[in-house]
């Protein structure tokens, strides 16, 4: 009998962690951490990889017609093979439809709203799929820690100080992003994940400037106008003992 799914359980923080209530403590730490990576010379050896069968902890899955059209963006960079490896591991690209053929996941109805309708060419196709998130991918800060933002500028080498690359460099689009906009971490106590702002942003529709622990499997949140979708992934009692594992050793 196959065993039941089930998605990722968290427990609540033990005590308060005073780094991540401090945008300017975190934003200096992995900045420090980004340029002491870069200046490191290369090993000769691969970066880490995720093995094909080793599946996503969570997504970062772009909703509104402004997220995906970043999303495109980033796309685009990597079919061009100008994208980052670093960056383009994070991408997954699932195909193409017109941006006002999408249907928004907070939209139960499945129906697409008017303001996309009236803001957006219906005649070009955009790129879709998500950001994947495992353990085992490179990251650009030594600890357990995922920069999302658009990236800053050159002098932090192809990297640009960020993982989860919300728009591609030079594209124009996301103006509102800020080079570092949030990261997404594992708490060091209790292993929960959670998602830091670097400046007040949205998450479930309530502002927030502090870290927000992501208890729910599907979690929605706001960066300027870009909505997206963070869910966790099913897994059976067996992949959850070994992503436990693989959690506990980092």
């Amino acid at each position: 009998m196959a065993e039941p799914t089930q998605h990722c359980t968290q427990s609540a923080p033990t005590q308060p962690d005073s780094a991540l209530n401090d945008p300017d403590r975190w934003n200096q730490k992995y900045m420090a951490a980004s340029a002491r990576a870069i200046a490191q010379p290369s090993s000769g050896e691969s970066p880490p990889t995720a093995s094909h069968d080793q599946p996503d902890i969570l997504r970062i899955i772009p909703v509104s017609s402004e997220a995906r059209r970043a999303f495109d963006s980033v796309a685009r960079s990597k079919e061009a093979g100008t994208l980052h490896d670093n960056h383009a591991k994070y991408l997954q690209i699932t195909g193409t439809a017109p941006l006002n053929a999408h249907t928004d996941a907070s939209n139960e109805s499945g129906v697409t709203t008017d303001e996309d309708n009236r803001t957006l060419s219906p005649s070009r196709p955009v790129y879709q799929g998500y950001y994947s998130v495992r353990l085992s991918l490179l990251r650009v800060a030594p600890a357990p820690s995922w920069i999302i933002g658009k990236g800053s500028g050159r002098k932090f080498g192809p990297t640009r100080n960020v993982d989860i690359l919300l728009a591609a460099p030079g594209s124009g689009v996301a103006p509102n992003v800020r080079a570092i906009h949030a990261f997404l971490t594992l708490h060091a106590e209790s292993g929960v994940w959670m998602l830091k702002p670097s400046i007040t942003m949205t998450v479930e529709d309530e502002s927030v400037d502090e870290a927000v622990a992501l208890y729910r499997r599907k979690t929605h949140f706001n960066i300027g106008s870009m909505h997206y979708l963070v869910e966790f992934m099913e897994r059976t009692p067996q992949m959850e003992r070994e992503y436990k594992e693989e959690r506990d050793r980092i």
